[in-house]
């Protein structure tokens, strides 16, 4: 049994890197190097998607909004364990199942999955600004948007919901609360969803990003820009968008007055009905580098303080060198997931192990 650590660093590079035969960027795996930078963390994800022709995404991010973003280390560590566990986990799906019901226009792919995670995960946390930066959140109060189609204004965005996609990536129930989401987060906890907005403006930017070199007929390096990216991007849009919104089956948030009764249960959602959504869910709440970035501050060693082994159906985390308190924060995460997923959790001796139910 490796640690999380050593398991990352053995991957290869065409396992985890989209663009390894048409790139020339000589990306890197951050957790190679054990310097704990920021800077190499963020470099990662903005020299990604400059090797996917998708620089412009991260254009209204500044600087300082991404380094003072305390969840990019973790948003890395979320791809990489991705990476690791969904090469196991995919023998669950038959092949007319595979990943979003995309079966029936590309086919199974395991590139497709590598392709519609980095574009999920690299992005997903990037707007935190939203919901921890006092002046951010002031900001756009002062301006009263409390709706999401006032956010959809303030932002200026072009391609918004896409009605000529029939699958849906994330459960009908989230993806009709989106909205109330919007409204009842702001009334409540005073901030704006980070999840919602940075979902928003994937889609938007993708598409204007891929239109704009479509028709210009821009020098593309091999990349693909066909319109029939959009649904792929309007997928991982969603799966942003849903992947903070909360259940709540102790109904104590007033769900039930912003419209959103469906939220007040346990919808034990399945891997096979919704495998990319529950795949990003369960490893965006049990990533150890999210649990602990406050106990420990190299993330380094947080990774290599776990072990962990996977199987098709499950994983096991093994405590190697965490205090009892800090592995009882992961530990605390994994039972989380029995509130909305259909997941077996157990605890045995010093480690966790989890397991999908069979259908």
């Amino acid at each position: 049994m490796k640690t999380i650590l050593k398991s990352i660093q053995s991957l290869k590079k065409n396992e985890w890197f989209y663009y390894n035969q048409t790139s020339r960027n000589k990306l890197k795996n951050p957790f190679i190097n054990d310097e704990n930078n920021q800077i190499l963390h963020i470099n990662f994800i903005k020299d990604f998607f400059k090797s996917g022709g998708k620089s412009r995404i991260l254009n209204d991010i500044g600087f300082k909004d991404i380094n003072g973003n305390g969840y990019i280390k973790h948003t890395n560590s979320v791809y990489f364990l991705g990476i690791l566990i969904f090469n196991k986990w995919k023998c669950n799906l038959d092949r007319n199942e595979f990943i979003l019901g995309l079966n029936e226009r590309e086919g199974y792919d395991i590139n497709r999955f590598q392709f519609m995670w980095f574009l999920s995960t690299l992005f997903h946390d990037l707007y935190y600004k939203y919901e921890e930066v006092v002046e951010e959140i002031e900001r756009l109060k002062k301006q009263n948007i409390s709706t999401y189609s006032e956010l959809e204004r303030h932002f200026y965005l072009e391609y918004t919901e896409e009605r000529d996609f029939n699958e849906n990536p994330i459960p009908q129930i989230l993806s009709d609360n989106i909205s109330n989401y919007v409204e009842w987060k702001l009334a409540k906890l005073g901030k704006y969803d980070h999840g919602i907005i940075a979902g928003m403006k994937l889609y938007d930017e993708l598409k204007k990003n891929r239109t704009e070199i479509y028709q210009n007929r821009f020098e593309n390096s091999g990349l693909n820009w066909e319109p029939e990216l959009d649904i792929q991007y309007y997928y991982c849009a969603q799966i942003i968008k849903a992947h903070n919104i909360w259940f709540n089956p102790k109904k104590n948030q007033d769900y039930s007055h912003y419209g959103m009764e469906d939220l007040e249960t346990n919808p034990s959602i399945k891997f096979q009905e919704y495998p990319f959504y529950y795949l990003f869910c369960v490893i965006d709440s049990i990533d150890p580098v999210k649990a602990i970035r406050d106990e420990i501050p190299k993330v380094n060693d947080i990774l290599d303080s776990i072990f962990i082994e996977i199987s098709k159906d499950g994983l096991i985390l093994k405590n190697n060198k965490l205090e009892e308190t800090q592995f009882e924060l992961i530990k605390n995460k994994c039972f989380g997931l029995k509130e909305w997923l259909d997941i077996k959790v157990s605890e045995k001796e010093n480690s966790i192990n989890i397991s999908i139910p069979k259908l």
